[in-house]
């Protein structure tokens, strides 16, 4: 840890060497004896924040402030002023002597024209731009915080979904997804994450040095990048440095973090009574009741129920809420940023450092080491642009980051640290009092179970340093001198990191409450035989060690030729590229042999008259990951628009400024299929070098047993057979959109209509048992999916008042076409023809009881010759058999994954107060309760009991409408707890995402400071959601594997800017 801290020491102490070296740069060529101030404004009078104001011909700039004041210095007594501001008329005006000057900017109402976007390789004007590609600035994502840069983007754009299961330190990376699932395997659905044109690691970016996201979403912007384009692409483009005066800008926030919601457990007396319900439905006799009634126990003092609702004897009977006893109410977090920018005509820099600290709930009790989770995060970035020649420029970007996570040590497999906290009962122990651990004596309390403890308390704790270094060096020539439009690139990237894990294990002792009457051992057990001890288990060990490190690196390079240029009313572009990447130790299941992609890409954009567009680009692209026979293929794509408005005939309107239709075809691939699985083209064969089985005898599955004497021999086992075919996925994609500027460029939007169809998916065929392995993945799935985007924005001023709206929904739905299923005669039981994320279940008649087949006129089907009792589920016999089976199993719900996502976005400025929220929303889901959360106490009969289950049972014939739930029992699992409608719940939600508002200062203090922005505010992260689904927050697995909670952030932070 020292050695990382150090390297992180120097690294951050060259950044500060370039940025006094460039501050003194800057002042040494800003000796000016003259001074020029004044105020810029737009035409209604308002101030504008942000202004560039620069004197002609020189790298000397300033902004303005809040009060859209600013001052520059200057030595030209010619000098003439430069005032450029987005969405308004560039402004220039001789100085002349004067000392102020204040200047009046009129809008620009083609300032659609201005706006770039990053495209594949290279940038493009979104005027002509004729693919889908959505933009969110960094400005935009810094307003909200969190640690993860995916899960700033939920709800800023159409046709991009994120669904955080998790809030914990260091590990909260959410699913992404492009227009939905468009494959079988979530994970073979994830994006393309590129960090200025380089594949690299995208959650943990530090977003102070983000200039912008694109989502490449169609298949005219991501044909070109091959077998990997199929699921979308998210294009990060971070901050450069531009001409003028270094701008210093820092950045602090203190936050809160807490859960969204926590599962809310049964108490001790409501899990008593459960307990003897469920024990008197299936074997007619009680764990707890004594008295002929409940009421009669309770009215006595030695009876148990008494005791656990009064809590009278806590040592035999506890009464835990084991997510009070381990978890912390909140947790602190800190974010904090300090980045500088400037350069001159010749240099250009931008340079940031980032520290991000978050705290997780977990309680350390009186452990003499931290056993809680946490995590460090520490980003720096140097962006350099050095122009040699005025015809070449080098490029050097340097940025990297070092993590420390933290979190207790568990016996558990660390995902399911959480799984076994939600099991644990009320009635397990009282948990940590008084430094001592009691654990409950099931030899009195008459329930057995793990309580919240001992997943993890005392086992040590699990640390780890993750150092990463990312290095891009890219030339750019102009070759002007051969033709006009002509530049030639080469770049080259190199990533590498290094990962140290060390795992501290302990043991501690723990305490159980005994009867000094059953420890004859002891003296006084006979004088005192009622006296409860507690008697200590186990020793407190000292920590051990365990050391180990993995390292990881992979480079990349690209050269191309671009050409751009303008005959008349026609405009050309070009581009020529070729690529290679290469990784070194690959995760999966062979680290030791490099994973390589390769690729040459073309593309011909022309534009007449910005009228006319058309847009063509081909991917030639290879993956290792197949055989050298068909490791390449060729990826077409093309594209077309028509800008309506810019045609002569087109009458002018007062209410439409700008409107363009486009539309797309092209091919894209895949190679991520069956968990990016490598090699698929090769049978699995394994050396058995272990002969003997888990149980110590000889295990066959290990070895074979031949020749002379009966000696067992090592054997090698072909466990897959190789697909020598297999190929990647092949998305077939068409997009139809327009984009739209309505009056006077305060409304704008597009629409977008999107169908693909997608072949080749990696499915494994079924096989008979007589094989005896398992057939290759085969390329045989199909799906469809489509869907609608909209994205819509409105900007406009009120006196003084300057507000926004942006809204967006996206409606996708995928569908099953083929998938090698083994078709049943039911149409209604098949999933093909359904969502892959489609939930199937039972359709239910009610809850069983006497006299059921009379009401209902019918008998009732046989249920796996289970005998029906009051209170049981009774199924839908749909195909009319007479016996409940899967053939009559039917798709419940919605998918898990929304159909309908969206979000809203308000803002506001009124003097120096700025406003923003945002809301999210994703609807048409369902969810399908599994394992504890549709089991009550599971197979074990003594883990947790959630509320809602006690509260929704079944308890006797005259509530069965008021109940949703079947009767309390353990022995009717296998009916009353098999998937079905009872354990659908609605998921829609609408949450509070994220609200901020800050006060910009206008005070003397600043001037004398020097400071051109002072900026406090408050922002709230998660902060409400309306839903249905109530028991958890509505983006996490209702499954066993339950996860760290989702987190809500109140945070509290300061702006400067110097």
């Amino acid at each position: 840890m020292k050695q990382n801290k150090r390297i992180l020491k120097n690294q951050i102490n060259l950044l500060l060497c370039l940025i006094c070296f460039f501050q003194f740069t800057i002042s040494a060529n800003a000796q000016q004896t003259n001074r020029i101030r004044g105020q810029i404004t737009d035409d209604t009078g308002e101030t504008l924040i942000g202004a560039t104001v620069l004197i002609k011909g020189t790298q000397n700039a300033t902004i303005t402030d809040i009060n859209g004041n600013y001052s520059l210095n200057y030595a030209d007594k010619n000098a003439v002023l430069v005032i450029t501001y987005l969405g308004f008329k560039p402004y220039e005006t001789a100085i002349n002597g004067q000392t102020v000057i204040n200047i009046t900017m009129n809008s620009n109402d083609n300032m659609l024209e201005e706006v770039v976007v990053s495209v594949a390789y290279g940038t493009q004007k979104k005027v002509t731009l004729t693919g889908a590609i959505s933009v969110v600035s960094g400005d935009d994502l810094i307003k909200m915080p969190v640690a993860n840069v995916a899960n700033m983007l939920s709800g800023s754009m159409p046709g991009i979904s994120t669904i955080s299961y998790s809030g914990q330190p260091g590990a909260d990376n959410p699913e992404v997804f492009i227009r939905g699932m468009s494959t079988f395997n979530k994970d073979a659905s994830a994006p393309l994450y590129l960090i200025d044109g380089v594949e690299r690691d995208f959650f943990q970016l530090d977003p102070n040095e983000i200039e912008s996201i694109s989502i490449l979403k169609d298949a005219s912007v991501t044909a070109v990048y091959g077998v990997r384009g199929a699921n979308g692409v998210i294009l990060v483009t971070t901050k450069r440095g531009t001409e003028g005066r270094a701008k210093i800008s820092g950045s602090f926030s203190y936050g809160i973090q807490q859960a969204t919601r926590l599962l809310d457990f049964a108490n001790s007396y409501e899990y008593a009574l459960y307990k003897d319900e469920a024990n008197f439905n299936d074997y007619g006799t009680y764990l707890f009741q004594q008295g002929a009634s409940v009421a009669d126990d309770l009215a006595n003092p030695n009876s148990p129920l008494y005791q656990i609702k009064n809590h009278t004897n806590p040592l035999i009977y506890s009464d835990t809420d084991w997510m009070k006893m381990i978890l912390n109410q909140s947790a602190p977090q800190t974010i904090s940023n300090v980045n500088v920018s400037g350069g001159t005509n010749k240099v250009r820099y931008f340079t940031s450092v980032g520290l991000l600290t978050q705290d997780g709930l977990f309680k350390n009790f009186d452990a003499d080491y931290n056993g809680n989770f946490y995590y460090h995060r520490y980003n720096y970035r140097t962006n350099l642009d050095v122009d040699f020649t005025s015809t070449s420029t080098l490029s050097l970007n340097l940025g990297g980051r070092l993590e420390e996570k933290n979190r207790p040590r568990s016996a558990e497999d660390q995902d399911q640290l959480f799984r076994r906290i939600n099991w644990s009962n009320p009635l397990a122990g009282l948990g940590v009092v008084d430094g001592k651990w009691i654990k409950a004596n099931s030899l009195y309390n008459r329930v057995g179970g793990s309580d919240g403890l001992q997943p993890y308390y005392g086992m040590g704790f699990s640390y780890a340093v993750e150092n990463v270094l990312n290095l891009d060096l890219a030339y750019t020539q102009d070759l002007k001198m051969l033709t006009p439009g002509l530049k030639f690139s080469l770049k080259g990237a190199y990533n590498s990191g290094n990962t140290q894990k060390k795992e501290r294990s302990s043991s501690i002792e723990y305490y159980v409450p005994t009867y000094k009457k059953d420890m004859g051992w002891l003296p006084d057990s006979t004088t005192n035989p009622d006296e409860l001890v507690l008697v200590q288990n186990g020793t407190r060990g000292t920590l051990s060690y365990d050391e180990s490190s993995s390292v990881w690196r992979n480079w990349y390079i690209e050269g191309a030729v671009n050409y751009n240029r303008t005959f008349g009313k026609h405009e050309v572009s070009g581009l020529l590229l070729a690529n290679q990447n290469v990784k070194y130790y690959p995760a999966g299941d062979y680290p030791g042999v490099t994973n390589s992609y390769a690729g040459l890409v073309g593309r011909v954009i022309y534009n007449y008259n910005t009228t006319y567009l058309a847009d063509f680009s081909i991917g030639y692209n290879g993956s290792e990951n197949f055989a050298s026979n068909r490791r390449y293929g060729i990826f077409p794509a093309g594209s077309a628009g028509w800008i309506i408005t810019n045609e002569p005939f087109f009458p002018e309107l007062n209410w439409l400024s700008y409107f363009k239709i486009r539309a797309s075809y092209g091919v894209v691939g895949n190679d991520r299929g069956n968990n990016n699985s490598r090699f698929l083209y090769l049978p699995n064969t394994w050396l058995k070098e272990n002969i003997w089985g888990n149980r110590g005898d000889h295990d066959p599955s290990y070895h074979y047993n031949f020749g002379t004497g009966g000696n067992w021999q090592q054997g090698i086992t072909e466990s897959l057979i190789g697909n020598p075919i297999v190929t990647w996925e092949k998305a077939y994609k068409q997009d139809y959109g327009f984009d739209f500027t309505m009056f006077n460029s305060r409304l704008s939007g597009t629409v977008d209509y999107y169908y693909e169809n997608r072949e080749d998916i990696l499915y494994e065929a079924s096989s008979s048992v007589s094989l005896g392995m398992a057939l290759p993945q085969l390329n045989l799935g199909k799906m469809q999916n489509e869907g609608v985007e909209l994205d819509l924005k409105w900007n406009d001023k009120i006196d003084k008042v300057q507000y926004g709206a942006k809204f967006n929904a996206a409606y996708t739905k995928n569908t099953v076409v083929y998938m090698d299923e083994v078709l049943s005669p039911y149409p209604y039981a098949n999933k093909t023809g359904h969502s892959i994320n489609q939930n199937f279940g039972y359709k239910v008649k009610g809850f069983y009881y006497e006299g059921m087949e009379n009401d209902l006129k019918e008998p009732l089907a046989n249920q796996s010759d289970y005998e029906l009792k009051p209170g049981d589920v009774v199924y839908e016999d749909l195909n009319h058999d007479g016996k409940i089976d899967t053939d009559d199993m039917c798709a419940l719900g919605y998918p898990n994954y929304p159909l309908l996502t969206g979000g809203l976005t308000l803002e506001a400025k009124w003097n120096n107060f700025d406003f923003s929220v945002l809301f999210t929303a994703g609807a048409l889901t369902s969810r399908l309760l599994q394992s504890s959360f549709r089991e009550p106490l599971d197979e074990t009969a003594d883990r947790a009991l959630m509320q809602y289950q006690f509260d929704n049972r079944w308890t006797s014939p005259e509530t069965v409408n008021a109940n949703t739930l079947p009767r309390a029992s353990v022995k009717s699992r296998s009916n009353n707890y098999a998937a079905s409608e009872l354990y659908i719940r609605d998921a829609d939600y609408i949450r509070l995402k994220n609200f901020q508002i800050g006060y910009n200062f206008n005070a003397p203090f600043m001037k004398k400071l020097a400071l051109k922005q002072f900026r406090l505010y408050v922002t709230g992260f998660n902060l409400f959601t309306w839903d249905k689904l109530k028991i958890l927050d509505p983006e996490m697995y209702t499954r066993e594997r339950s996860d760290y909670p989702v987190m809500r952030i109140i945070n509290f932070g300061i702006n400067a800017t110097f």
